[in-house]
């Protein structure tokens, strides 16, 4: 029927229902990690540059010798060939890690906040607008024992995983 479907789906949105205080703790987490990261990412690309360096500078000497004639023709090709394939690797890690970009404060503040409003919204409105909600939270849902199993889309999943384990940082333990 409609309106035990309708408490179930409700139950579902529910699901990934966070109080104030865990909105705030969530945000003071972000920010004290985006900076971890930030310096996490600033260390990688220092190391990138010094490989870059380092292998430029080989290259740099390895060319001067083959000038001078220390060198054959044949191994500085070879060389050349292994020394330009890893700058180009170097290069497109630089790349890969210069534009990892991270959601704004902004949008992830906004997401929980309505994840802390979800099922009040969710009662007050119409059966369009629960519809819209439910597929902005939900990938699919099945149908299990006579009860609506969802699966929440990203990053929903992770939130209502955290509610149900208190692990609000998805990946294994450092301390096993």
């Amino acid at each position: 029927r409609q309106d035990r479907l309708g408490e179930q789906l409700a139950a579902v949105v529910r699901g990934v229902e966070m109080t104030a205080e865990q909105v705030e703790a969530l945000l003071n987490a972000m920010h004290e990690r985006r900076g971890e990261r930030e310096a996490e990412k600033e260390r990688g690309l220092q190391k990138l540059r010094r490989r870059l360096e380092t292998v430029t500078r080989r290259r740099d000497a390895a060319y001067e010798d083959k000038l001078d004639g220390k060198l054959s023709e044949e191994r500085w090709l070879e060389m050349d060939r292994k020394w330009a394939t890893e700058i180009f690797q170097v290069k497109c890690e630089m790349e890969t890690l210069a534009v990892t970009a991270e959601p704004s404060v902004d949008d992830v503040q906004a997401t929980l906040e309505l994840l802390q409003r979800a099922p009040e919204l969710y009662l007050r409105q119409n059966d369009q607008q629960r519809a819209r909600l439910l597929r902005a939270l939900v990938w699919n849902c099945q149908w299990e024992d006579g009860k609506v199993v969802p699966i929440y889309r990203r990053p929903f999943d992770l939130v209502a995983k955290g509610l149900t384990s208190a692990n609000w940082y998805p990946g294994q333990e450092s301390n096993l």
